[in-house]
């Protein structure tokens, strides 16, 4: 009997096809919220008491914004530079995905972890580089994760299929994360107090607890996406770079985010 054609042919078990979109749902739970969570920690809860120029604070966290977007674009390239030139038994993705999300988590915590400092130019410095390492180690674990439904079956049916729930399942875990911190906030006025509750939150402790717990989705979510997926399409380069936001793209939407913080 004669093999049936790409086309039909199924390569995927049902649970691969649950368990990437449950990759995607765990690294969305983290990165989904994030930048519009930490431009607030770095405006109102940081370095609250400190004494610091209102002003040149906004200033330099808009230029934090601006620099880190430029990061983002330049790591797009990058990651997808070398994730075409990965060749490991893993794949060409998994790898980035199941080995960057324990620096990526580390590195979301430290975000909400502000030096104790009085030295405004520190100040700066510090959210220069550790948004700036969030930013290339997001881009690291999410650009890939985001293109392995190009290289999980050859089938293109199947393939579609497998994009359309993990695409679902994405945009449902940008959602869970600002949940998390619902629930997180709930949780810790119910067990100290209003006034307490009020303290902590000044501190930015919620947000602290709500990355951890994040962070924490995110590692058990991707390790069961790494542990029972498999690569399947072997040529990757025009598959991944067609994924990949184009040089002119990504230049207007950094110049775009640039005028909306003016």
């Amino acid at each position: 009997m004669a093999d049936k054609p790409t086309s039909m042919k199924k390569y995927m078990k049902k649970s691969e096809i649950a368990t990437f979109g449950i990759g995607l749902f765990g690294v969305a739970l983290l990165t989904g919220w994030m930048p519009d969570y930490t431009a607030t920690f770095f405006a109102d809860f940081a370095f609250k008491g400190k004494g610091f120029d209102a002003d040149a604070m906004s200033n330099a966290i808009s230029v934090v914004f601006l620099v880190a977007g430029i990061i983002g674009a330049v790591c797009e390239l990058v990651i997808g530079y070398l994730v075409d030139n990965t060749r490991t038994k893993l794949g060409k993705v998994k790898p980035w995905i199941g080995f960057g999300v324990i620096p990526l988590a580390l590195i979301s915590l430290l975000v909400f972890v502000a030096p104790n400092t009085n030295n405004q130019t520190l100040a700066i410095i510090w959210m220069f580089v550790i948004y700036s390492l969030y930013t290339a180690f997001s881009c690291a674990v999410e650009s890939p994760s985001n293109c392995f439904g190009s290289l999980c079956s050859p089938n293109p049916s199947e393939r579609s299929t497998a994009i359309s729930i993990a695409s679902f399942l994405r945009s449902v875990g940008q959602s869970g994360g600002m949940v998390v911190i619902l629930v997180v906030g709930l949780i810790m006025k119910a067990a100290m107090g209003e006034q307490q509750y009020k303290n902590a939150e000044a501190q930015g402790l919620d947000l602290l607890i709500s990355t951890a717990v994040c962070a924490l989705g995110l590692i058990l979510f991707v390790m069961i996406f790494f542990t029972n997926n498999k690569e399947r399409v072997p040529s990757l380069r025009k598959k991944f770079l067609s994924r990949m936001p184009s040089r002119s793209y990504l230049l207007i939407r950094i110049f775009l985010w640039f005028l909306s913080q003016n």
